[in-house]
C-alpha cells in the first residue's frame, strides 16, 4: 500500500473544507462532546485520504462529486466509486434498514448516492471500508 501522499495537509483541508461549504456542513457545530470528537475523527480520516489520493472532491456540470480510490478493489466493486449529490432518492435508500441498523443506512446511503445499491459496500474491507464509512456519515449530515 502506497503511503505517499499527493496532496499537502493544506490543499487537503481546503478540498476538504470545499466539500463541507458546498453542503453548509459545520463540523463544529455541535454541542455534544461525543459527536464532536466523531466530527474530528471523520475531519481527520477523510483529510488523510484526500492527502493520499483515496478521495477526490471535483467540480463537474454545476454540483459536487466525491471519488473514492480504493487500495483493495475487488469484484463487484468498480475503482473509483463516484457518490452524486445527495438527493431524496439517495437518502430515501436508507429506509430498507430498521430504525437501529446503522450501519445498514450508511451503506443504502452510499449505494444511493454511488447508484452501487448495497452490495458493494458489505464486500468492502479495511482502510476502504473506513473510508466509505466516514464518507456516509458526513453525508447523513446534509
Amino acid at each position: 500500500m502506497e503511503k505517499e501522499n499527493k496532496l499537502s495537509l493544506e490543499a487537503a483541508e481546503d478540498q476538504f473544507e470545499l466539500l463541507t461549504d458546498y453542503y453548509d456542513i459545520d463540523l463544529d457545530d455541535e454541542d455534544d462532546s461525543d459527536v464532536r470528537r466523531a466530527n474530528k475523527s471523520i475531519k481527520k480520516k477523510l483529510v488523510k485520504a484526500i492527502q493520499r489520493g483515496l478521495i477526490e472532491i471535483k467540480e463537474e456540470e454545476d454540483t459536487l462529486n466525491v471519488y473514492q480510490y480504493l487500495i483493495k478493489p475487488m469484484d463487484g466493486i468498480k475503482s473509483p466509486i463516484k457518490y452524486k449529490e445527495p438527493s431524496g432518492l439517495s437518502k430515501i435508500a436508507m429506509k430498507e434498514s430498521g430504525k437501529e441498523d446503522h450501519y445498514g443506512k450508511m451503506y443504502n446511503l452510499l449505494g444511493g448516492l454511488s447508484g452501487e445499491g448495497k452490495k458493494p459496500f458489505l464486500k468492502m474491507r479495511g482502510r476502504d471500508l473506513s473510508t466509505a464509512e466516514s464518507l456516509a456519515l458526513l453525508f447523513l449530515d446534509i
